[in-house]
């Protein structure tokens, strides 16, 4: 079996935030409309890299502080970041390699005295070929039937390109392209500090603090001076008279097997906050008098089947108010989405997750006088921590997740549209998507219509996330099949505002 080397230099590559691969359809022209990977390789290796360094530097339960001061310092630190830099890398090429299609490679000329076939790929530009003159016509011939093998890349000047590509034909023979270009990688751009690695004997096992307070004090460089940020102090407080109103607050940030959230636990003990005093709701009217943090699939559903038997008790004399700060995710197949259990898998969501549609018809099974619910999740795939199980194993491309159509007295606020993913306001310590939504009910006391809130969200969210974050974010609200406009002269607050 023959091995054929070529040390040609390809001539182009593309850009790397706009990672495309094309495939020919019916017509030999015509090409598909292309996918698009969401991060580009220095951040793909930052939201891998960072949450895994923060979280390995933190104590374990049972590692004591000799153990702890020999594990993290910073050479080891430094020797960790390079390890999961190499990992990164590696797995963000298998993405790239699992989704280019091929098809669209051609033959454009074939050089006998060279012996190089120039051909020509969408996704990265002419390269050449050597193939001997007496291969040359069997090889063109059967060029279509050519099996492309082990894709190898590299990246330079926020390109990628294509560094080696096997061509295996029918006969078994293999003729391998290898890029001359000596440059390979560019550095891939690392945050410029991390966090000073802390001495554990500083570190208290237990702390009263409330978990927003506590998380946002933890980290100096990122939030206020107080510890805390504008929306969690001076919060409206009421009498609690929204009794008629059910609750449920989930913030999922600690995962067993995908990246953790940033701030999903500050965001739902803050939005309780807002719910027992601004709102007004009595905290017996709340699942767990208290945020449900890091919920699995069977604590989900049974906080849903506190909200059944309130609108039971009650005749559906209810309002019910459901809160989720998370990962959420989108099936490849069928483009359904689910929202995520602490214990879910990306890989598979049908058995580990909760379906969105199944949220909806439950919420409106218990038929309420109105079921609310605040999604502070994307569905991409994709998140500000990194991108899921899934997407490491092979579906590194946004997914474009089929609306669910609503039915009934509901509404649904999410934090980010179609293949956008939903970030965090570091400086704030929440979800960009949160903090806004908090900051209105403050400033109006929680007398907000939800046409004025849905139009403030839309904007501030979409204007901030370009400022802070330099990335799209724009949520959507919509309400049940029926409603109308109906559901924008809806309140939070079911009752007058209290003046005082």
């Amino acid at each position: 079996m023959k091995r054929r080397v070529n040390n040609m230099k390809k001539t182009s590559g593309i850009l790397l935030f706009l990672v495309a691969a094309v495939s020919l359809a019916q017509a030999q022209s015509a090409v598909s409309k292309p996918f698009r990977f969401i991060l580009g390789i220095d951040d793909y290796v930052r939201s891998y890299v960072v949450p895994r360094i923060e979280q390995w530097q933190q104590q374990g339960r049972y590692e004591s502080a000799d153990e702890y001061r020999r594990r993290v310092t910073e050479a080891q630190r430094n020797e960790k970041i390079r390890q999961l830099t190499g990992e990164a890398i590696d797995a963000y090429k298998q993405l790239i390699g699992q989704h280019v299609r091929w098809a669209p490679l051609r033959i454009i000329d074939y050089d006998a005295n060279s012996q190089l076939f120039l051909i020509r790929s969408e996704p990265f530009g002419d390269f050449t070929l050597y193939v001997p003159r007496t291969e040359a016509e069997a090889f063109e011939r059967n060029f279509e039937l050519a099996r492309k093998v082990n894709p190898d890349f590299y990246f330079t000047d926020r390109n990628i390109r294509l560094g080696k590509l096997t061509f295996i034909t029918a006969a078994g023979e293999r003729y391998t392209y290898y890029s001359g270009d000596p440059r390979r990688f560019d550095p891939v751009r690392m945050p410029s500090a991390w966090p000073p690695i802390r001495s554990p004997a500083l570190t208290p096992v237990f702390d009263s603090t409330p978990a927003f307070a506590r998380q946002l004090s933890t980290d100096s460089s990122t939030s206020p001076a107080s510890g805390l940020s504008d929306v969690d102090v001076d919060i409206p407080v009421r009498e609690p008279d929204n009794t008629n109103t059910y609750v449920v607050i989930i913030g999922n940030e600690h995962y067993k097997y995908e990246p953790q959230t940033l701030f999903a636990a500050n965001d739902a003990a803050a939005f309780y906050e807002y719910v027992t005093k601004t709102l007004g709701v009595p905290p017996n009217n709340v699942y767990g008098r208290g945020p449900l943090r890091d919920a699995t699939v069977g604590s989900m559903m049974k906080a849903l089947d506190f909200l059944r038997k309130s609108s039971r008790a009650k005749n559906g004399n209810v309002h019910c108010l459901f809160y989720y700060a998370g990962h959420g995710m989108a099936d490849k197949d069928n483009r359904q989405t689910f929202l995520l259990p602490v214990d879910a898998c990306s890989d598979i969501l049908h058995k580990t997750a909760l379906k969105t549609t199944d949220l909806y018809a439950d919420l409106i099974a218990m038929n309420p006088l109105s079921a609310t619910v605040f999604l502070d999740a994307c569905f991409s795939g994709v998140t500000a921590s990194g991108p899921l199980t899934a997407l490491h194993n092979g579906r590194g491309i946004a997914i474009e997740y089929n609306p669910d159509v609503l039915h009934g007295n509901l509404v649904v606020f999410s934090a980010a549209t179609g293949t956008q993913t939903a970030y965090p306001y570091r400086e704030k310590g929440h979800g960009i998507f949160t903090y806004f939504l908090l900051k209105r009910l403050k400033e109006t006391r929680g007398h907000v219509t939800f046409g004025e809130l849905s139009d403030y969200l839309v904007r501030e969210v979409k204007s901030s996330s370009w400022d802070i974050n330099r990335q799209e974010q724009t949520p959507s609200v919509q309400g049940g099949y029926g409603l109308g406009e109906q559901w924008k002269e809806w309140q939070l607050l079911k009752t007058e505002p209290n003046e005082q």
